[in-house]
Parts: C-alpha cells; structure tokens; sequence
C-alpha cells in the first residue's frame, strides 16, 4: 500500500516535470521564433498575417508614418512614401477593419515618435453600432503583463498555426537562393506588402462583377434608420480617441477611397446617397478645426466611371492603387471647403456617366 502510495507519488512529480519540459519548449522555441514580432522585427522570413503582426510592428518597427486602414489600403505600395526625405512608413491594415479595431491600432501608436498619421476613412462604418462589433485582434497582443506574454508563447495561433509554418519557411528561404523564391511568396514575407492582394487585383470581369451584385453579393446592408444620428455619434467618438489638440505634432491625413460609381449608384437607388453625401460635409467640417489635419479625396477621379478598373463594388485594381501611393501627400486631391461642392458635382456627375454607360445592365430599384 506504501509502495502504490510511493509510487503513485513519484508518477504525479515526473508527470508534471515533464509538462513543465515540454510547457517550457514550446515557449523556448516561441520566443526563438517570434512569429508576431513581439520581441523583435525580422522581415523576409516568415508569413505575415496583420490580424497578428500590427501590434509588434506598432512596438518594434522603426517608422515615424503610419497607415491604418481596410482592404482599401493593402495594396498601396510604400515606396512613394519612403522616397519622401525624413519618412519611414508602415501599413497597418486589416481587411474589413472596424471603427473599433482602427481605434485599437491608433491608441498602441508611439506617439513620441509619430510625426504622420495617415487613416482611410470607409463610409460604411460609421453607421454601425460600434459597440456591436467585434475587435478581431487578440488582445493579449496588446498588452503588456507577464500573462500577455505567457499567453502569446502557448497561444494556439503562436504554437500550432505559425510557428511550425514558419519554421518550414525559413528551411526553404535558406535553401533556396533569392531569385528561385515565387514573387508570391516573397510578397507574404515582406512587412511593406503585409495584407497586400495585388496578385489577385487585376483579375477584372465586368460581367461577373454585375452579376454579384444583382445577386447581392459583396454588398454590405446599410440601416436607414438614425443612419445621420449614428454616423454623426461614430465620427465624434473617433476625433475623440484621436485626440488631435492634444497630438500638435502629429500631421494627420485621411483618405476618402475612390469607390466604384457601381457603389454610388448603389447608395442612390437604395435612398442613402444623401447621407453619405452629408456625412462627408460633416467629416470635413469637424477636420477643418484643426491645423493639422486634411483630407486627400480619390472620390471623383475618372476611373469609377468604369467598372473594368475594379475587382468589385468597392476595390480597384492595381492602377489605382498606384495613383493614391503616389498622391498621398499631393495636395492637388486635397478636399476643403473651397473644392467640396466642386469634387461632389464631379462624384455625381460620374456616376450619372456610369448609370448611363451600363444602365441596360443594371437594377432600378434594390431592396
């Protein structure tokens, strides 16, 4: 009975020794590993995925720029940006990208180190119930105690989703030579491509485009009810969290994306034209209080008017993305309050163009 006793002892201390071994490997190789940059930066090596990047990039990276924003931010190159004297720029984005995780990703900022703040601004979701939506990133990211830390080093993504890929990645990035690895490849390893999809934005069909959206397909429901109320709420709940008086230093930019005059016709025919085109003026009015913060417009450029430049209602193809990398810090797409009647004429009058160019193709009324 002593013996069973004894032994049944010695099983209980052995076991535990030995999840502690095995606890402790894990996150030994986890942290040799780092696959979310939480300790350290080590760009071109492993797949990078922003839903879990973004908070070691905001801690790690060395830029003074910085871009948040949704799909319609991924596929902007930082080239341009860099090219400019004194910037050092990083994209962090995430498609879909609620108010509440563009907030989360703006509050981790180093403001003491911050010079520019770039935010693409999608209409659509100021009109959502904010404290509905989900923040899609794992918060254990973005904290700071020593359970955070445990937490990333056991995490199932850590240990069972990235670590083991990335451990294969950097066996075949370091027995391959650079000009035998797929440019696809190289595009997920790259922090200035994280997000990006510009292998699959120029895959443009104008017929099977129409077709999903007389099918309802990747097209987000508006609620017409106390939109101007909501709207008005969510924009000054984010200049609340921006904080901008109290950040002199900073330079803010938001960017109104060009979407497809498919999408405006959209807001048209099912009654909320009107309110976006309110909401802009509102948007405008609360920028315009503070020195350091503009607008750059891509609204009215001609290329809406034709659906051939985009992959659907919303994202446009490589061109265009092209044109606001460049122009980010061009002031000729700058919106005030001299241009914003004369830029939303032009919106309109491009989507009459496109209502008119492919009006035998499209539904009158949508419900």
């Amino acid at each position: 009975m002593i013996k069973t006793k004894v032994g049944n002892k010695k099983f209980i201390l052995l076991s535990a020794l030995f999840s502690i071994i095995v606890l402790y490997s894990i996150m030994s190789v986890n942290y040799v590993i780092d696959p979310f940059f939480q300790y350290r930066i080590k760009d071109n090596k492993y797949l990078l995925n922003p839903q879990f990047l973004n908070e070691g990039i905001i801690k790690n990276y060395d830029y003074n720029t910085a871009i948040i924003g949704s799909s319609m931010m991924q596929n902007i190159t930082l080239s341009a940006l860099s090219q400019e004297e004194g910037i050092k720029p990083i994209k962090l984005t995430l498609g879909g990208l609620n108010l509440k995780e563009l907030k989360v990703l703006y509050v981790n900022l180093n403001k003491q180190k911050v010079k520019t703040v770039i935010i693409n601004i999608d209409l659509s979701l100021f009109n959502k119930d904010i404290d509905k939506e989900e923040n899609r990133f794992p918060e254990y990211l973005f904290g700071s105690t020593w359970l955070d830390n445990l937490h990333y080093l056991l995490a199932y993504e850590t240990t069972v989703r990235y670590t083991p890929v990335d451990l294969g990645l950097a066996y075949y990035l370091g027995n391959n030579p650079p000009e035998k690895v797929p440019d696809k490849i190289k595009s997920r390893i790259c922090i200035d491509d994280i997000g990006n999809f510009r292998d699959r934005a120029n895959h443009n069909d104008t017929q099977r485009l129409l077709l999903d959206y007389k099918i309802s397909f990747g097209v987000s429901y508006m609620d017409p009810n106390g939109m101007d109320e909501r709207m008005d709420d969510n924009l000054k709940n984010l200049f609340s969290t921006l904080d901008i008086d109290n950040n002199p230093n900073i330079n803010y930019i938001f960017i109104l994306p060009p979407y497809s005059g498919l999408y405006w016709y959209h807001t048209r025919i099912n009654n909320y034209y009107t309110n976006f085109i309110r909401f802009i003026h509102r948007f405008l009015h609360e920028t315009e209080k503070y020195k350091n913060a503009r607008i750059v417009c891509f609204y009215d450029i001609d290329e809406i008017a034709n659906l051939d430049n985009y992959i659907d209602i919303t994202h446009f193809n490589l061109a265009i993305s092209d044109t606001i990398s460049n122009n980010i810090l061009n002031h000729k797409y700058e919106m005030n309050r001299y241009n914003i009647s004369q830029r939303l004429d032009r919106l309109n009058t491009l989507t009459n163009q496109f209502a008119e160019k492919y009006k035998h193709q499209l539904p009158i009324v949508r419900k």
